[in-house]
């Protein structure tokens, strides 16, 4: 579809991060309308503000924000709502590399970007007692980065399969069944060893999560001429 060909590898993400969404705020967003809700900013704002109040709970200090809400789409209002958001996240922690632009909202321009930033967002709301998307969940577990489990995952699924959640969490469990039926053994299958490079490295010495979006197409084909090479 039309939705799998624009996020990608980042798709099992979108569906992710929507659930994560609709959780928190009580709102109506999926995959095919994940764009309405956050064009005025109001849901964005919404967000920080119910992080920042889980946070004043817990006893823990974390930046607050104000905005008018009823903005409409498009308008001054909706897009001092997005920048007072965007300037939320850098002050909670996110990295300049990891945050977008007004633009990229207002304007439906670069939204992988608002992907990366909204992960990041959670990844630091995780400390404050938000519970985090499966994806952070899994990440957490295993120590191995989310990208490179949606790798691995599609590496192991059918050609043009699209991953849920649900499907990379079933794959990286039979990943790491078949990682410790191997260990030991002189020779393992290419995705085992995969798995284990991955665990070998850190997640942070694996670089800035927003690297993906330049990336993951070249990761992809790679993968599949090193395993239809075969044996040399």
């Amino acid at each position: 579809s039309g939705i799998n060909a624009e996020y990608g590898i980042l798709r099992p993400l979108l569906d992710d991060l929507c659930q994560w969404l609709a959780r928190i705020l009580s709102i109506d967003i999926d995959a095919q309308n994940f764009t309405i809700p956050l064009q005025t900013g109001d849901d964005l704002c919404r967000l920080a503000l119910a992080i920042s109040k889980k946070a004043s709970e817990m006893g823990m200090k974390c930046p607050v924000l104000k905005y008018k809400a009823g903005a409409k789409p498009g308008s001054f209002q909706a897009r001092c709502n997005i920048e007072a958001f965007v300037k939320w996240a850098k002050a909670l922690g996110v990295r300049e590399t990891c945050l977008f632009e007004t633009v990229d909202i207002v304007e439906l321009k670069f939204l992988r970007n608002v992907l990366i930033c909204l992960l990041e967002i959670s990844k630091l709301a995780d400390v404050y007692g938000v519970e985090p998307p499966e994806l952070v969940k899994l990440e957490k577990s295993t120590k191995i980065g989310w990208q490179d489990l949606i790798k691995l995952s599609m590496k192991g699924a059918s050609s043009g399969d699209v991953m849920s959640v649900a499907d990379i969490t079933r794959q990286v469990g039979a990943i790491q069944q078949a990682a410790q039926e191997e260990d030991g053994l002189e020779r393992s299958s290419s995705i085992v060893l995969k798995w284990r490079e991955f665990t070998r490295s850190s997640i942070k010495s694996r670089g800035d999560p927003s690297k993906i979006l330049l990336e993951e197409e070249d990761v992809i084909v790679e993968e599949e001429e090193e395993e239809d090479a075969g044996p040399g």
